[in-house]
């Protein structure tokens, strides 16, 4: 399919999307219109003087220079069905972003209004619908009735990253292609089709996906959801008990999604989570991946283990949940990449650098706390967009941005009291 587009500033001014039909007064049934809609855009330059004029509740039709038109009251019957498709598009793409930059930038730290309601009713379909493979994995059925929540996942992720900073000895890993362990029910696969061909030459065909996909509301919930019940059905797997029972708490309370991260006081601590969590959740059909750690016995003897030999480890600095870790310092690591410097910055340019600050820590909330109120200061000042920077706003720009395009503030990973 070709499709040749002519992109202009602006088609025309607001036009009804109503039709008229001039046969209803018989007085204009012989006026030859060009367009049988009503529409008074450029009228002064148009009208050509002859009038023909009904009554006191009846429209009249005006000469033009392109013919007669129709103005006036009208009493409009719609179809019954009438097929509208609008498409609109938008070419600002970067005052939209910035906008997103900056709405994020201040809702990171707003205590967010929780509603549990629909989190519930994903619960119950979960609880009551949810089966399991021949081989352990988990099969979902999608939660049709309302979108899945977002609710507190700023709250869980300073949680996990807390539990992370907790103690000396620190481990990660994450969950090999998390979505595609936890199959979606025959029924509801309907609502996951696809078309696909592999080359122009090949017929177009009709794929059903069968496991949880990208992009639907209620794929995140349904993969974490899986991963916990995996973590309840499977815990007696662990031959002792009480390690069973902490692998099991572990798996509910250090996951983001497909992410675990948590620390532990020694190593023989950590080295047993990470057997025993994988050892659970690899009755669920879930392959734990990735490990690392600050302690390189850990990782020596997490590779000695032959159940965990065979999965990829991954050494040095790392992402946990959108910071950066060096495990061989074991420092987080604060890294913005500003934007090109400019000799004259602008309300624009601005923006989009403090915007960027992120921080769910809270550990660089002095310096995200300054860049709000010089947000504030230039939206006092009333600057447009690209208006540069006054003496002092450049001033106090440059204090904060010291010299470098790339700014980065390491700190330690373990907490000190």
């Amino acid at each position: 399919m070709r499709i040749d587009a002519l992109v202009l500033s602006s088609i025309t001014s607001p036009t009804p999307a109503v039709k008229i039909d001039i046969n209803q007064w018989p007085y204009l049934r012989d006026i030859d219109l060009p367009d049988n809609r009503f529409g008074t855009d450029v009228w002064g330059r148009l009208i050509e003087g002859k009038v023909i004029g009904g009554g006191p509740d009846e429209p009249f039709a005006q000469r033009t220079r392109f013919g007669w038109v129709v103005f006036g009251p009208a009493a409009v019957t719609l179809p019954a069905k009438e097929l509208l498709l609008t498409l609109t598009t938008s070419l600002d793409r970067k005052d939209h972003r910035l906008e997103e930059l900056v709405s994020n930038f201040w809702q990171m730290e707003e205590i967010a209004v929780v509603d549990d309601l629909p989190e519930k009713e994903c619960a119950q379909i979960f609880e009551t619908t949810h089966s399991r493979t021949l081989d352990g994995g988990y099969i979902v059925h999608l939660p049709l009735r309302r979108k899945a929540t977002d609710s507190y996942v700023l709250a869980l992720r300073h949680s996990i990253l807390v539990r992370f900073r907790r103690y000396r000895v620190a481990i990660t890993a994450d969950i090999e292609k998390m979505f595609r362990q936890v199959f979606v029910a025959s029924k509801h696969r309907d609502f996951q089709r696809i078309i696909w061909r592999e080359t122009p030459a090949d017929e177009i065909r009709v794929y059903h996906l069968k496991t949880i996909t990208y992009g639907m509301a209620c794929s995140p919930y349904n993969a974490v959801r899986a991963l916990q019940q995996c973590a309840y059905d499977n815990s007696a797997v662990v031959p002792e008990r009480q390690q069973g029972t902490r692998a099991r708490a572990a798996i509910l309370t250090s996951f983001y999604v497909d992410d675990s991260l948590t620390s532990c006081e020694s190593v023989t601590e950590a080295v047993d989570q990470a057997k025993n969590v994988d050892a659970i959740l690899s009755a669920g059909q879930f392959t734990v991946r990735k490990w690392n750690s600050n302690d390189s016995q850990v990782t020596i003897r997490l590779s000695n283990e032959p159940l965990l030999s065979s999965y990829v480890f991954h050494a040095g600095e790392a992402s946990v949940l959108g910071l950066r870790w060096d495990a061989l310092e074991d420092q987080v690591i604060f890294r913005v990449d500003l934007c090109q410097r400019v000799e004259i910055p602008t309300k624009r340019h601005v923006l989009s650098e403090v915007a960027k600050l992120f921080d769910p820590t809270g550990v660089l909330s002095p310096v995200i706390v300054t860049g709000k109120i010089f947000i504030q200061r230039l939206w006092s000042a009333g600057l447009s967009w690209d208006s540069p920077l006054l003496d002092d706003q450049s001033n106090s720009h440059r204090t904060v941005n010291g010299n470098d395009s790339t700014r980065a503030d390491i700190i330690s990973r373990v907490l000190r009291c």
